[in-house]
């Protein structure tokens, strides 16, 4: 058995359905698997908007190459941050505009403060009762 990082919630307990993905695991291919899926939902109520259907390879794909994209955007930043220092290099004074000791220094202090950022509401969520929380939720 295998185990993934899902959660499900029934429909009614969310407050804002913007869209819902379907996950289906099957060996039929993937046009009479996307066919027998929407009448299936067709059925239960035909004005559901059905979008788009792929596979998990090009999920995976997408995945890809968003983290590509997002090393290209940490490339850009960067070129750009050293385009920023060198314009403001005479505003410095007694450290050089490259110095790497204040660049990685700057990079932990931001790096610090998200982790700091996201640490203290999961403390507080880690200090509640989450099973009387899912009671009042409802």
């Amino acid at each position: 058995m295998s185990l993934t990082n899902e959660v499900y919630f029934p429909i009614a307990q969310l407050w804002s359905l913007g869209a819902l993905d379907l996950i289906v695991r099957s060996n039929l291919p993937t046009p009479s698997l996307t066919a027998s899926v929407g009448a299936a939902i067709r059925r239960v109520d035909p004005q559901i908007p059905i979008d788009d259907s792929c596979t998990l390879d090009a999920l995976v794909d997408g995945s890809v190459s968003s983290r590509r994209f997002t090393l290209q955007l940490l490339g850009a930043f960067t070129a750009s941050a050293l385009v920023g220092i060198r314009m403001l290099g005479s505003l410095l004074y007694g450290v050089e505009p490259t110095d790497p000791v204040t660049f990685v220094s700057m990079i932990a202090v931001l790096l610090a403060v998200a982790f700091v950022s996201g640490l203290i509401p999961a403390i507080r969520a880690s200090r509640t009762d989450s099973a009387s929380a899912l009671r009042s939720a409802t």
